[in-house]
């Protein structure tokens, strides 16, 4: 709801930056929604009266909310607004990419990411991963051999893949990261910095489960994050390592990896 927003915004300015900006930020949003002229339109490039809400649709408004478009600087003015970005950066877009390169990854920029649920290769072959996924996300779901590509609309943690252990959120450079390594079962090898874990679970997984991965991170939270999603996948050659700055020996990590 709207006012729930603007609650919460001015929260966020009260929180985090104080003085006058919570008062500022409630009348920015009071005259902005007292503005709207209509929820849902669809959108129109380079219009000031627009807000683009998706990538065919935007929040339309009484008065001009955009600077004016500028064909003499390519727009960048309005462009950088639109998008969210900072006029200056903006413009470094444009003289590396060109106008049109930097508006397209301006745009993207704002687009939310897919939700990539990786398979738990030890638990799960893939052909039932897929059936699986398309019988709770349907045609929204865009599958591989070893992953689905999901909305972020989509509750991942309810479905049953990720409950029952099947499954786990690993976006494809991350995975890709971990799977150079190659690590062979029965190896050692040592994860830094391992929270929340995916990068340890991939080579848990490569290593077939036997061995040892130290999963390691200074934070005793992120290492309760590690802890969970292991467990979940039900993998036993990972085991968690909370580093201490205090002590610099870190005696458990002895040894070769």
């Amino acid at each position: 709801p709207v006012f729930a927003a603007g609650n919460q915004a001015v929260e966020l300015a009260r929180r985090h930056v104080g003085h006058r900006s919570p008062g500022m930020v409630n009348a920015l949003l009071r005259r902005l929604t007292q503005a709207i002229e209509a929820r849902r339109v669809p959108w129109e490039r380079l219009n000031p009266r627009q807000l683009r809400v998706s990538w065919d649709q935007a929040c339309a408004f009484e008065s001009d909310v955009l600077p004016e478009a500028d064909p003499a600087s390519d727009h960048v003015e309005h462009l950088a607004a639109a998008t969210g970005e900072r006029p200056r950066r903006y413009h470094s877009l444009v003289e590396r990419f060109g106008p049109e390169r930097a508006e397209a990854l301006a745009w993207a920029c704002q687009a939310l990411p897919v939700t990539v649920l990786q398979r738990q290769v030890l638990r799960i072959n893939s052909g039932v991963f897929q059936e699986q996924v398309r019988a709770s996300c349907g045609e929204v779901a865009e599958c591989t051999t070893d992953a689905a590509f999901l909305p972020p609309t989509v509750n991942v943690v309810a479905l049953p893949l990720f409950r029952e252990g099947r499954a786990y959120v690993q976006d494809m450079t991350a995975h890709a990261a971990a799977s150079l390594l190659e690590p062979r079962p029965g190896e050692r090898v040592l994860d830094l910095c391992a929270a929340p874990g995916g990068k340890s679970i991939v080579l848990a997984q490569q290593m077939n489960d036997r061995g040892e991965v130290i999963a390691c991170d200074a934070s005793p939270d992120r290492i309760l994050q590690v802890h969970a999603n292991v467990a979940r996948l039900e993998l036993t050659c990972i085991r968690t390592h909370l580093i201490r700055t205090s002590d610099a020996s870190e005696s458990d990590l002895a040894g070769e990896f």
